[in-house]
């Protein structure tokens, strides 16, 4: 947990975040410990909205902008630059979900019937 989040370290193990990121990666159906972001949406066809915090040490904005670089067409990248990696989802919450929905919609209106 020190590399994902510091401040969070006494209350989470990394045991408890390998495990959830098990669990993700086979929800998703993906390894998760092997995936690599720039292959994975380019394979996709579908909207992707990166959500990413200019603050973030665990994964920098750097490697965002070239996942987002990858593949510009079809996905949107929203950047905090004041936001760390955790702080996202406290301050922009609200923010981060009328994304997701306007996302959502979008795709929506768009898909096949």
């Amino acid at each position: 947990m020190k590399r994902y989040n510091p401040h969070l370290a006494w209350l989470v193990s990394g045991r408890a975040i390998d495990l959830a990121m098990h669990k993700a990666g086979k929800v998703a159906g993906v390894n998760l410990f092997e995936s690599n972001a720039m292959e994975a949406i380019a394979s996709v066809d579908i909207p992707v909205l990166l959500i990413h915090g200019g603050k973030d040490v665990t994964i920098m904005p750097s490697c965002v902008q070239r996942i987002y670089d990858s593949r510009p067409e079809n996905t949107e990248l929203l950047f905090f630059p004041e936001e760390s990696h955790a702080g996202l989802f406290g301050s922009k919450l609200d923010e981060i979900h009328r994304r997701c929905v306007a996302l959502f919609d979008k795709s929506m209106k768009n898909a096949p019937v």
